[in-house]
């Protein structure tokens, strides 16, 4: 017989043959990409900004802010001030990034919500270029008293020196204990709401609680300041005891002014929501999310947390920030300085655990709160 694709006698023509087991495979694989495609489409849908209350938009009274800058170095400053209309007097609050996100960009959401709340934020960029951590507080400082002085000298906005608040992440956390507790020292308005996001006195996990940023004699917050500690159900164990440890530590604060948060995470749809030091961060624009997802992974790699290693993804905001982050402080702050109810974000009540809804109606993952950490 003739081949007729070789044009020799005597071999006989094969047709090709896939292999049973290779059309296993690429059935199985079809199968999971379907599966998969109809789980994405399935999924319930994450919990959108409310409208009224704490956190949500129906409390903005300006249409935007105005950034400014001052300062070289380890006393470089941004100031945001809300815009449209531009007010005659505003409340400000001292922002103070963690360790390697001193980009406003990580926090752009929150300043924006801050600022068209009504709030001046003073960000102190207090790391500069290379500055020892033993620097940092006494940097801040500086940089406040700065962006105060400005405040004063502006013709058409004054800052209320009643109306003063500070918010710390990671090793800003730190810087905003320490802020609040020499305010008098350092000649700068009290702050009447402290919130410590996710402490950290380290770059880098595990490296233990008792080296790094020198921590003030924290009894100098005084009583009538309201105190929130926030930590995540993900965070690294040293975080966890050293927040423990700036809780007790001002123990100047009455119980019933202070309250100990821990955010839990919840998969069940999209965005995830991951409880870790992350979590505090709120970018707008996708080279930041990149970033956050980047480090997340190398957390999970440290600790093998494979039961997040599919969750990784940052969507920049979520309940996360507004039934979490922005609605306990907008709830702070009513308190402290507008007689707002205290059941919203202190006492351990049905209100302040609660953090929306998923799309198909089932609530996200509550907080935990005590004040006997």
């Amino acid at each position: 017989m003739r081949d007729e694709r070789a044009g020799r006698p005597g071999v006989r023509s094969r047709k090709p043959e896939i292999a049973g087991p290779t059309w296993c495979w690429l059935l199985v694989l079809v199968l999971v990409g379907v599966a998969s495609g109809a789980l994405e489409a399935a999924q319930p849908l994450g919990a959108e900004q409310p409208l009224i209350g704490p956190g949500g938009s129906g409390g903005y009274r300006h249409g935007g802010f105005v950034q400014k800058e001052f300062g070289v170095g380890e006393e470089r400053t941004f100031l945001f001030e809300p815009t449209a209309p531009r007010p005659a007097s505003a409340p400000v609050v001292v922002f103070l990034h963690g360790w390697v996100t001193s980009d406003p960009g990580y926090h752009a959401g929150w300043i924006e919500h801050l600022c068209r709340r009504g709030w001046v934020v003073v960000y102190p960029l207090y790391q500069g270029t290379g500055e020892h951590s033993s620097r940092y507080t006494g940097n801040a400082v500086r940089s406040v008293k700065e962006a105060f002085r400005r405040l004063y000298a502006e013709t058409d906005l004054q800052p209320d020196r009643e109306r003063v608040a500070v918010i710390g992440h990671e090793v800003g956390a730190l810087l905003a204990a320490n802020l609040a507790a020499s305010a008098h020292y350092f000649k700068l308005p009290q702050p009447r709401v402290v919130m410590l996001l996710h402490p950290s006195r380290h770059s880098h996990i595990g490296a233990g609680l008792h080296t790094g940023v020198e921590i003030y004699d924290l009894s100098g917050i005084p009583a009538g300041t309201l105190l929130m500690t926030v930590v995540g159900e993900e965070e690294d164990p040293d975080s966890y005891e050293l927040a423990r440890e700036l809780f007790y530590r001002a123990d100047n604060v009455l119980s019933r002014d202070k309250d100990f948060v821990t955010f839990l995470s919840d998969l069940h749809g999209k965005p995830p929501l991951v409880a870790d030091r992350h979590s505090a961060l709120s970018p707008k624009e996708p080279r930041y999310e990149r970033e956050i997802d980047r480090r997340r992974f190398e957390y999970l790699q440290v600790f093998r947390a494979r039961r997040l290693s599919r969750w990784t993804r940052c969507r920049g905001l979520d309940a996360m920030d507004w039934y979490g982050t922005f609605r306990l402080f907008d709830g702070l702050a009513d308190v402290a300085f507008a007689n707002g109810p205290r059941d919203e974000v202190l006492g351990n009540t049905d209100r302040q655990r609660f953090m929306g809804f998923w799309s198909d109606r089932r609530p996200v993952n509550g907080l935990l709160s005590t004040n006997r950490p």
